[in-house]
């Protein structure tokens, strides 16, 4: 039996357990009284006007508060999650990963800056500690260079080339894209999932949920608003979530899901444009350049020299995307 490397996301686990450790609530100030209220969210606070029948004006202040539980609540509450998850696995190995630094993504020339809607949002009180704490008793790595989401996936992957099973705690969607890899899952009981090469698509209402190649074609080809971006940004082409799902749910083979991906960007670009990034740089655009940068925000890297060109896949699959 192949040994298990347990990989674990820190900054996932630093988020989660933080944010459990703290209650959040708004404050509510109406200016000309100067009174003050709590409500647990901005919905409860518009309920309670609506059933009022008084409307939310610029006379009402509203602050984001957080008040959270000792460090020592945190720190309690990730050995916890650390510990439960080995005693299911029981892995030869552990590797956790926390924190990165210059991540080449936030320099692509995209038309808004990648995760560049983040930075309004709040953080865990606590956020940094429990990251410092992944590292003191777990030797948590940090990524230089690229994210959190690459160092995992490059770990698995050199695990599964060193003839390991690499087994990595489901934290969010973009492991979905990692085929060949085990993933955990913990509902009710842990399930384990291992992500096929081709994959699969649903539909759930106005969502798009998938494994595989389809899920990272749905993602290269559509748009992922928590990492803010969006292939059809510059595009004139109408188009969205459901009509990626239409592009690709049928298809039978990685060859087809790849030239569907070209003849999609090709669509979206058929001429050669100029456009203004993010940070007011001009630059040329054109179907194959898009495509290559926007496969940049999509993919997980594989290796540490994985330069995720998309024409390296592409050769992969024996599939030209130059052609017709």
């Amino acid at each position: 039996m192949s040994k298990k490397v347990l990989i674990l996301d820190g900054d996932s686990i630093a988020f989660r357990c933080s944010a459990a450790g703290e209650e959040r609530f708004i404050k509510v100030t109406h200016q000309p009284t100067m009174i003050t209220k709590e409500f647990k969210h901005r919905t409860e606070f518009k309920e309670k006007m609506q059933a009022r029948g008084k409307q939310i004006t610029d006379d009402y202040i509203i602050e984001d508060c957080q008040e959270p539980e000792p460090i020592s609540f945190v720190i309690n509450t990730i050995n916890k999650h650390i510990d439960n998850i080995a005693k299911e696995v029981k892995p030869d190995e552990i590797k956790i990963f926390a924190g990165e630094i210059s991540n080449f993504r936030l320099d692509l020339p995209l038309p808004k800056k990648y995760k560049g809607n983040r930075t309004s949002s709040m953080r865990p009180i606590h956020l940094q500690e429990a990251k410092n704490h992944l590292v003191k008793k777990y030797e948590a790595k940090q990524s230089f260079g690229y994210e959190t989401d690459d160092s995992c996936a490059i770990a698995a992957y050199d695990a599964l080339r060193q003839g390991k099973t690499p087994v990595m705690y489901f934290y969010e969607k973009d492991q979905y894209q990692l085929d060949g890899i085990t993933l955990l899952h913990d509902g009710n009981t842990y399930e384990y999932e291992v992500v096929p090469e081709l994959g699969s698509l649903r539909l759930e209402k106005t969502a798009v949920k998938g494994l595989g190649l389809k899920f990272l074609a749905y993602q290269w080809i559509c748009s992922d608003p928590v990492d803010n971006y969006c292939a059809y940004d510059l595009s004139k082409v109408k188009f969205g979530a459901k009509s990626a799902y239409n592009v690709l749910n049928d298809l039978k083979t990685p060859q087809e899901v790849l030239q569907a991906v070209a003849k999609q960007f090709k669509k979206f670009y058929p001429e050669e444009f100029e456009y203004e990034a993010w940070d007011g740089t001009k630059h040329k655009g054109s179907w194959d350049t898009m495509m290559a940068m926007y496969y940049r925000c999509a993919r997980m890297m594989r290796s540490n020299d994985d330069e995720l060109n998309c024409f390296d896949l592409f050769n992969q699959y024996g599939v030209d995307p130059y052609e017709p």
